[in-house]
């Protein structure tokens, strides 16, 4: 059993935690906000990016197309999600 609960907002609710920031908060709430939703793109790219690069390794070992990363078995799911969380 887990020590911990991962509490973890998906990235639809961490959007609208981000939009209410930005709309609705202080001057640093504003701020917070908008570098949220640029690491939350930054992210999304990396994982477009990881994609593109498994469907040119898919095409030369005529695998199918990868449509999203839970297409691909991850040795590591938690060393990805830590990484993304780092900005890696």
């Amino acid at each position: 059993m887990s020590d911990f609960i991962d509490m973890t907002p998906t990235w639809k609710s961490a959007a609208m935690i981000y939009v209410a920031a930005i709309q609705n908060g202080t001057p640093e709430g504003v701020k917070a906000g908008i570098a949220g939703i640029n690491e939350m793109a930054a992210a999304c790219d990396s994982l477009n990016e990881k994609i593109t690069a498994m469907n040119d390794e898919a095409k030369t070992k005529g695998i199918g197309k990868v449509e999203s990363m839970s297409d691909w078995e991850l040795e590591d799911d938690a060393v990805m999600r830590a990484e993304m969380r780092a900005g890696a």
